[in-house]
């Protein structure tokens, strides 16, 4: 979270609410990314020893 100030009173509630609602959608979006690049990597690699299975099998065919 960046740093705020401590002093509460100088915040008023809704930008205290504001910060929080904010860091959790970064941390949302950073999470939701690294999973969708996971995913992609797996697709891809997936993808990449299926096409090495389909050339194998062309080669003894």
């Amino acid at each position: 979270m960046d740093n705020a100030s401590l002093n509460y009173k100088d915040l008023t509630f809704k930008e205290i609410e504001q910060k929080i609602y904010k860091y959790a959608c970064d941390e949302a979006c950073n999470t939701m990314r690294e999973v969708l690049e996971w995913l992609d990597k797996n697709c891809l690699m997936k993808e990449i020893i299926r096409s090495i299975e389909i050339m194998d099998l062309r080669e003894y065919v």
